[in-house]
């Protein structure tokens, strides 16, 4: 059984990447996702998106030399506090 993950809410990322003429984002997301064992357990995921289409396959990579890696983390603390998660 695959599991199935169900937004709630989600904020996107712009990312740092040369890429002509393609919008390349990380899509920062708090929701339930329902697990192997057929428990539905609430979530951070972070999925990387290239023209607003998801790449579920892709583990988003963050550059070294740029700010992405923080700003993905400053969207999941805010996502964190806006759902109760402060600790």
């Amino acid at each position: 059984m695959t599991r199935v993950f169900t937004p709630e809410e989600w904020i996107m990322v712009k990312a740092t990447r040369n890429e002509p003429n393609k919008l390349v984002e990380y899509r920062v997301s708090f929701g339930d996702e329902k697990w192997k064992n057929g428990t539905v357990q609430k979530v951070f995921k972070v999925h990387l998106c290239v023209d607003g289409d998801i790449r579920y396959r892709h583990c988003p990579s963050y550059l070294v030399d740029t700010d992405d890696f923080e700003r993905v983390y400053k969207a999941l603390v805010e996502l964190k506090k806006k759902h109760g998660f402060n600790n």
